[in-house]
């Protein structure tokens, strides 16, 4: 107890002298950045990893130039498994008024696997899990416009007629396709072949979409790897491999890239200012030393009062951290596509496991080499000091290396995930 108390009244008249300023400041820095950075990518990864299969449009998606997969697909008994087909194009539509290019999207009754259209007619909004009837597409409100159509209008695609029925404010698929370039057109599956658009060297994209237990998905994959063909594509959203997946982790290596430089910044700030804060207390070492104070006691007196600015500038860093990213998330609220979820644990180990990197890399050798301090001192000021040069540099590269390492660690696949 006595200790402890020693140690918190030094720790108080160091913090109000000014001398620990640079140290808390630079790990406030260094901890308010990692938090930031690590609670804003692990909460925006929670969010797409919820809108993943709607995004996707179910749990497993398979990307072909030609239609002769869904023979060899429907063949296959798998169990607890639910299957569609849409096939996707672009074509020319004309209204009685104008004519535009449509990225043309025909679903079958499955339609939508996973999540719900909001749609818009004559008797307002509204929400549906069907597919068009037949006869009758759905069209984006920009396509809408620019065709100026009203509800029961009739439009022409193809060698077909149909009938303008709903806008569409919201499709769950919006990964769907690569005819995304123009407004969105949806329309029913049977009525593709009345259009005769589709010939013998049409650019076509047919998708099957797949949605059941993990393990069936697993079975299905692995069926689908043996029939693809070149140019065949099988997408797991949640996998790396995928486009969005990509996108996500370059940005995620980006910010944490930034952050790690200036938590090496800081980190050399706060070896500068441990330096001069072991120079100030040599002295007082040896003084204690002289008074009867045991080495381990000393080591026990540090040690704790590290303790409390670790305390301290977690607390700090945690709730700056999480501030600037919370104002970042509401600066950039209107760019997500649905409200972000609260993190999980993953950012805040990443954060202490941090603070005590930089202490055990750059403040630990410092008080280390202080606690060997002779007692002479305090009778000869000329008693030399050595501050180990070698081992302090090697200290603080090791420190250097386990950040790197942590940094590797937070941006491959971890329990955060799961």
């Amino acid at each position: 107890m006595m200790l402890f108390n020693l140690s918190f009244k030094i720790f108080l008249r160091e913090l109000r002298s000014g001398y620990l300023t640079s140290i808390l400041v630079s790990l406030v820095l260094a901890i308010s950045i990692v938090s930031g950075i690590s609670l804003f990518t692990d909460r925006l990864e929670k969010a797409l990893s919820a809108e993943t299969e709607e995004f996707l449009g179910g749990n497993l998606k398979f990307e072909s130039n030609q239609n002769t997969a869904k023979r060899k697909i429907q063949r296959q008994d798998f169990q607890d498994i639910d299957f569609m087909e849409m096939v996707l194009f672009a074509s020319v539509i004309f209204s009685e008024e104008d004519m535009q290019l449509s990225s043309v999207k025909a679903v079958d009754n499955a339609y939508p696997l996973i999540g719900e259209l909001e749609l818009q007619n004559k008797s307002g909004k509204f929400l549906t899990k069907q597919s068009p009837e037949l006869g009758t597409v759905w069209m984006d409100e920009r396509l809408q416009n620019l065709l100026n159509l009203s509800y029961g209008d009739k439009i022409f695609l193809g060698d077909s007629e149909f009938i303008f029925a709903a806008t569409i404010l919201y499709e769950p698929d919006r990964a769907s396709g690569n005819f995304a370039f123009a407004p969105k057109t949806i329309m029913n599956f049977k009525d593709v072949d009345s259009t005769n658009i589709i010939q013998p060297g049409s650019r076509v994209e047919y998708n099957y979409l797949f949605k059941g237990p993990e393990d069936e998905i697993e079975n299905v994959r692995n069926y689908l790897e043996t029939i693809k063909e070149n140019g065949d594509d099988i997408e797991v959203l949640s996998e790396d491999s995928s486009s969005l997946g990509r996108t996500i982790d370059r940005s995620k290596n980006f910010f944490l890239l930034g952050g790690l430089i200036a938590v090496l910044l800081s980190a050399c700030t706060v070896g500068i200012a441990s330096q001069r804060f072991t120079r100030r207390h040599v002295s007082y070492v040896a003084i204690l030393k002289t008074l009867g104070m045991k080495t381990t006691q000393i080591r026990t007196m540090y040690f704790l009062l590290f303790l409390f600015m670790t305390f301290l500038t977690l607390l700090f860093g945690l709730i700056l951290g999480w501030t600037l990213q919370s104002q970042f998330i509401n600066l950039m609220s209107s760019y997500f596509p649905t409200e972000l979820p609260p993190p999980g644990y993953y950012p805040i180990l990443i954060t202490c496991l941090t603070v005590l990197i930089c202490q055990f890399g750059f403040i630990y050798p410092h008080i280390t080499k202080l606690i060997t301090i002779s007692p002479m001192r305090v009778l000869k000021d000329d008693v030399s000091f050595d501050y180990g040069f070698i081992p302090v540099f090697l200290m603080g590269l090791a420190a250097f290396y386990l950040l790197l390492y942590l940094c590797l660690l937070y941006t491959s696949p971890s329990p955060r995930d799961s």
